[in-house]
């Protein structure tokens, strides 16, 4: 099978790269005589193909930094877009070339796992159009974000994680961007405003009067969520006791910082990850495992009590209300068109033309759960679609779990599967599901699936 990791030296890549060189030169030379700026911009994006296609995983690596930065955007004539998409379509681009490169060398080329549920999940959703208001904007939803987070986020992660050793590197890039942004939440503990009950919340700071993890306490939790399910594996991962005491440290940090978001859906995930994780680890140890759930229900007590106080303050209430209000008019807008929904990016619309919504709280907002943004723009035939893609997913994951043994790598496995039960429970509540903060825990665990077994797949 070709490598999309290798680094061939031989003369056909030099000739490959001196090609693409020439071709940045007769770019520039073209468009001079148009405008300067669109030279620069030129040889810019070409010069990054280059690169990415000499070096993809460093792109990979950059995706992983930046995916968290969602509010670090850039407009490109009228398109407007995360830098890390940007990143993202470069990417795509020049593992397409590599591909574009192993086909005309007669190779044979690396598979496209889950393809088939993905593209049934698009048909399905794509049924939506037959009642959309808006055609062009369907059409655009369909092709981004939602056929755009496979490309990217899915199918990248697994062509270019095909040994331990970057499977590794993943691990702690993620992990360091959740220590990262824990610190960012500690921080904001200090700071104005106080929005926390009986005391301040930790969410997302601006960097230079920009907010790159947005303004929202659930964005902060959602990086988390990830994060500690990892911290777990490199804890057992580290070979000396002084960095295996670091990475408890901050994996503990996290996991408190998570829980000061005062994210209810954050702490339930904190919880259900816990209880994944006990359940695997203790699996042939019953009586362990029963003591420690005796314990998680002894820690259950505390935390739904500050959980009810916390649901007086005026910032639970107002967001209960809208989350109330925001499922009754999906309900009724579901009722509309049942079967094939009312068109895809059209939920926020429904929210618009709501005048009590309006008036209550605003600007219209995305939908607060994954579902509730299904039944409303594809109907139930999307529904399903996207119902069958996460069980064959989670089925995938689960029959290697079963496989696991105590090694490095099925460890590796089990934890990075934990983290994609704990993102996509976390976006039944939340609005990025059709985002990389959760579609790349996905393609992450999906590659260190396939790369533990991959003889028999």
């Amino acid at each position: 099978m070709y490598s999309l990791c290798s680094h061939a030296q031989n003369w056909q890549w030099q000739v490959y790269y001196f090609i693409c060189l020439v071709l940045i030169l007769v770019f520039a030379i073209i468009t001079v005589m148009i405008q300067p700026m669109y030279v620069i911009g030129g040889i810019v994006v070409t010069s990054l193909i280059v690169f990415f296609s000499w070096k993809p995983r460093i792109g990979f690596f950059l995706i992983i930094l930046l995916n968290p930065l969602l509010e670090w955007q850039f407009s490109l004539w009228s398109a407007n877009a995360p830098v890390v998409d940007w990143v993202g379509i470069l990417l795509l681009i020049a593992i397409g070339l590599r591909l574009v490169y192993a086909v005309f060398h007669f190779r044979s080329l690396p598979a496209f796992p889950f393809l088939f549920q993905f593209l049934l999940f698009w048909i399905l959703a794509a049924f939506s159009f037959f009642y959309t208001p808006d055609v062009i904007l369907s059409v655009k939803y369909l092709a981004r974000p939602i056929i755009f987070f496979y490309l990217i986020f899915v199918l990248l992660p697994i062509l270019l994680i095909q040994n331990q050793r970057i499977l590794i590197h993943t691990l702690w890039l993620t992990y360091g961007v959740g220590v990262a942004a824990a610190i960012m939440g500690f921080i904001s503990l200090f700071l104005p405003p106080n929005t926390g009950f009986l005391w301040k919340q930790a969410q997302p700071l601006p960097i230079f009067n920009l907010w790159p993890l947005g303004y929202n306490h659930n964005l902060l939790a959602e990086v988390l969520v990830v994060a500690i399910p990892f911290g777990w594996y490199l804890v057992r991962h580290c070979t000396t006791r002084f960095t295996k005491k670091i990475v408890l440290f901050s994996t503990i940090f996290m996991a408190v910082i998570n829980l000061l978001t005062f994210s209810r859906a954050a702490w339930m995930v904190l919880m259900i990850e816990l209880g994944a994780m006990l359940l695997w680890y203790f699996r042939k140890e019953k009586i362990q495992l029963l003591h420690w759930f005796q314990l998680m229900m002894i820690a259950l007590i505390p935390i739904i009590m500050v959980q009810y106080f916390f649901h007086q303050t005026y910032v639970a209430r107002s967001s209960n209300a809208s989350r109330w209000l925001m499922s009754e008019i999906a309900l009724s807008a579901f009722v509309d068109h049942p079967l094939v929904g009312n068109g895809l990016g059209t939920f926020q619309e429904f929210l618009a033309q709501n005048s009590v919504y309006r008036v209550e709280f605003g600007a219209p907002l995305e939908s607060h759960g994954v579902i509730q943004k299904l039944l409303v723009e594809t109907g139930l035939l999307g529904l399903i679609g996207y119902v069958f893609l996460m069980v064959s997913i989670f089925s995938f994951l689960w029959q290697r779990i079963k496989l696991a043994e105590t090694d490095d790598l099925s460890l590796a496995r089990i934890t990075t599967s934990v983290a994609v039960l704990g993102i996509f429970v976390f976006e039944l509540f939340n609005t990025s599901f059709f985002l990389g903060k959760m579609w790349l825990p996905v393609g992450i665990a999906l590659a260190a699936a396939r790369l533990s077994f991959r003889r028999i797949i």
